[in-house]
């Protein structure tokens, strides 16, 4: 059951419609599935980056805080790479794959660093960490990218691929 569903029984139909038009709400998506899918890290932190177990926790709990402000941003990022090079839910695998590990290689990494440098990281364990985790794109970068479109799928949104295939559609519309 989705969650959207479960909150429409509480609120009412009209209040659904108009709660999963609010920009708040993509945000609480987004930010639920950033958060959710960056727990797995912890294993990068401990086994690759040989942070101890207080550096990790600091890591996760900084990311809390850093993935809470670039959920949404990143959420928008992957949407407008997934509208730029035109992948839609028809698109290959392949296409898909190729795409999200580069969105990932591109808008994780970065903002990672950031979170591992709040944490207290020492310089060689951010390098190493940072290192492994776009190495590790190919890896987790489409798992990340299906947290996110399984967690607006939850809240009753649409997924990159079907607004990328709306605006394609409206673009069409608009030229003809």
């Amino acid at each position: 059951m989705k969650f959207i569903n479960s909150l429409e029984k509480i609120i009412g139909k009209e209040r659904r419609e108009k709660l999963v038009k609010n920009r708040a709400y993509t945000w609480v998506s987004d930010i639920a599935a950033i958060n959710l899918f960056s727990l797995s890290f912890a294993l990068n932190e401990a086994f690759i980056a040989g942070m101890d177990l207080e550096e990790v926790v600091k890591t996760r709990l900084a990311a809390v805080v850093g993935n809470t402000i670039v959920g949404r941003p990143y959420g928008i990022y992957r949407d407008w790479v997934m509208k730029k090079l035109d992948v839609t839910e028809n698109s290959s695998r392949l296409k898909k794959y190729i795409t999200d590990i580069g969105t990932f290689a591109t808008g994780a990494t970065p903002f990672y660093l950031v979170f591992l440098a709040v944490a207290g990281a020492e310089p060689d364990e951010m390098v190493k960490a940072a290192t492994f985790l776009t190495l590790a794109a190919p890896l987790v970068g489409r798992p990340q990218g299906w947290v996110y479109d399984k967690m607006r799928g939850q809240f009753g949104l649409e997924t990159a691929y079907e607004k990328s295939e709306r605006m394609a559609s409206l673009a069409k519309r608009l030229k003809d």
